[in-house]
């Protein structure tokens, strides 16, 4: 019992961190490639970029499946599976001899991430209470984000080393020795007895319960949108960096460090801070910064258009702030609902990944190479984020009302 509370508590989330870390580093390490497949295959910047899209709308596809998957045979069967896909699907990007299969393999490269989410975390959300809940996925997003945050910087140490397939025969590599030890330790939280059978209308039933819950979707929704703009800054940040201002990969991999050491400071004082604040405080702190760093975002934008530095700061705060948000968020919109967790799990992904998805349409359509086009999405994002907040308080003042009387 003693062993199977240390693998809960450290080794699985941790060995499930790195796989989903090494999963996101299926775009991370990419980014720094853009321009050699572009010139390698002989095509356009917007198909290279589409193939950054596919892998969001890969992961958008499967979610809600996955979830009543995992509620019906378990949380391991349905995780060990995604991740063999993953290193089928990298060695296919590895191999693939036009954009056409590129993109295709990209697909299902991201296709395998929601399999790694979805089971993933509700075995944590189903095993361990509230606050040692949302401490594990603070200091699990610490180690995610160091994808976007060193993953170019990996990416072009792998193109100093060799071509762009280089990148993708690590992640094979690098996700299999995961699986080995995933397979080893995995603790499986669904008992036979407790799991549930396939009804569609059952499941149909269970998703629109879940999307009525007012707690669950506005967490969810201010959570989603707070990712989003880190998106926004990952899609777009090859192009500005390495294009618009024509520093090298080597520069741009430290501008991602720069952002990210926002996101990671922030979550490694979650811990410290969860003793002393509830965890509605600590997002209201949260989206103060994010408020804040937005408003700095814009001034930086319009006064100083030329200095990219100003904006990579302004990024960074923003991180903080979103770093300081995002697992109490999780958690609280998970513990919302009372309907199976895999379906929980699910739909909370399902709509994060779609969010990222639109995050990349943005960028692709309304992107324009200039400071200003990522300020206004970091405004755009504050405001959203802002009335959910407000409408999220409105309905707790008006359920405490009601309940008083």
């Amino acid at each position: 019992m003693r062993q199977s509370r240390k693998h809960i508590l450290l080794i699985f989330p941790l060995l499930l961190v790195l796989a989903e870390a090494i999963s996101y580093l299926g775009n991370d390490m990419y980014l720094p490639a853009l321009p050699q497949i572009t010139t390698n295959f002989h095509t356009t910047h917007s198909l290279v970029q589409l193939s950054l899209s596919v892998w969001f709308l890969g992961g958008a596809t499967t979610q809600l499946f996955l979830g009543p998957l995992s509620d019906r045979y378990g949380r391991r069967p349905v995780l060990l599976i995604g991740l063999l896909v993953f290193i089928v699907a990298s060695v296919l990007c590895a191999m693939s001899v036009n954009i056409q299969m590129l993109i295709f393999a990209r697909f299902f490269q991201g296709l395998t991430v929601s399999a790694i989410v979805v089971p993933g975390y509700a075995v944590i959300h189903e095993v361990l209470e509230r606050k040692q809940v949302i401490k594990t996925i603070a200091w699990m997003n610490s180690i995610i984000v160091l994808a976007p945050a060193f993953g170019p910087m990996l990416g072009a140490f792998a193109l100093f080393f060799g071509n762009w397939r280089l990148i993708f025969w690590l992640l094979a590599i690098w996700q299999f020795v995961i699986m080995l030890a995933l397979y080893r330790f995995m603790p499986e939280s669904t008992s036979k007895e407790n799991r549930t059978n396939i009804h569609i209308k059952v499941i149909i039933k269970n998703y629109i319960n879940i999307l009525m819950n007012v707690d669950f979707f506005l967490n969810t929704t201010i959570f989603s949108t707070l990712f989003s703009v880190l998106i926004v800054w990952i899609v777009s940040g090859p192009f500005l960096v390495m294009h618009t201002f024509h520093y090298t990969p080597l520069a741009y991999a430290s501008f991602q460090a720069i952002v990210f050491s926002g996101f990671i400071l922030a979550t490694l004082l979650i811990k410290p801070i969860m003793n002393h604040l509830e965890p509605h405080r600590i997002i209201n702190i949260g989206l103060v910064i994010v408020t804040c760093s937005a408003l700095a975002a814009m001034l930086v934008a319009y006064v100083m258009p030329h200095e990219l530095l100003y904006l990579v700061f302004a990024m960074m705060v923003y991180a903080f702030g979103s770093g300081l948000c995002l697992a109490p968020l999780n958690r609280l919109a998970i513990e919302a609902c009372q309907e199976p967790m895999g379906a929980r799990t699910a739909m909370f992904s399902c709509i994060m990944t779609v969010s990222a998805f639109i995050a990349t349409v943005f960028v692709s359509i309304l992107y324009t190479g200039t400071l200003i086009s990522i300020a206004r999405a970091i405004l755009v994002a504050a405001i959203v984020v802002g009335i959910m907040k407000g409408l999220l308080t409105l309905y707790h003042y008006k359920k405490s009302s009601l309940h008083n009387t």
